[in-house]
């Protein structure tokens, strides 16, 4: 089988995939009540969240019964992170792309497929929520729209990780970070800076109140980077000075 074209830059996405998982190719069950869930409103009796690195495709989370992992070329998926959307198979003993795959010739039989793209935030498709059923058939609008939400929550739960990994790493490294909600000014400061300044998590500091902590030299200079920033939506670059409350800078 000759795998289908489509990613140009496929170092980045198994780069992006990594990034994603680490490398884990272990079950998450977490996940399993997306794939419960889209398996029921598609009325079908199979449904997957497949990764696919350089060489297989493996079940990241399962629902019904089917193989855990496969060679990439044996895979629906292929074809699907290639789309970068969905990708719908009526009958796959009716299309010559899929009539051969060890799925569609021997058990379980799939008969039909339908598979959204995991697209990560740089554009890169690291896998597919994919359902599947012996019999053949065709999904409503209302469906495909469901397993399209539906993939789209599957990448917020991988980024919801990520995101995770890189606040628990910034805050066993002992750097402090702060960030700012545009339109209501409300801001997060995380355990670090809190735990400096003595500020509880309950404790209810506004905006300029937090920005006492800089010395006064920059104080005046940062809140006008930051009304430049709001107004113009444009970033800055700087280096501000902090007070600590026991005199250190």
């Amino acid at each position: 089988m000759v795998s289908p074209a489509g990613n140009h830059n496929e170092a980045q996405r198994l780069f992006t995939l990594k990034r994603y998982t680490l490398g884990d190719s272990t079950a998450d069950p977490e996940l399993d009540h997306i794939t419960r869930l889209a398996a029921t409103l598609c009325q079908v009796p199979i449904g997957l969240i497949n990764l696919v690195n350089d060489a297989d495709t493996w079940c990241k989370s399962r629902y019904g019964n089917v193989t855990d992992s496969m060679p990439r070329d044996d895979s629906f998926c292929t074809y699907t992170i290639a789309s970068s959307g969905m990708l719908e198979v009526p009958d796959t003993q009716q299309d010559p792309r899929f009539r051969h795959l060890p799925l569609v010739v021997q058990p379980p039989a799939i008969r039909f497929y339908a598979g959204v793209a995991l697209v990560a935030d740089n554009g890169q498709a690291i896998g597919s929520l994919c359902v599947m059923d012996t019999k053949p058939r065709q999904l409503t609008s209302l469906q495909r729209e469901l397993l399209s939400q539906l993939a789209h929550n599957v990448v917020l739960r991988f980024e919801h990780h990520l995101m995770s990994r890189a606040q628990h790493a910034t805050s066993h490294a002992g750097i402090g970070v702060w960030e700012m909600d545009i339109p209501s000014r409300v801001t997060h400061w995380n355990d670090v800076i809190n735990q400096l300044y003595g500020i509880g998590d309950n404790d209810d500091i506004d905006m300029f109140r937090r920005l006492n902590v800089y010395v006064d030299t920059d104080k005046a200079r940062l809140k006008q980077a930051l009304d430049a920033a709001i107004t113009h939506r444009r970033a800055f670059n700087d280096t501000f000075q902090l007070g600590t409350p026991n005199g250190l800078q």
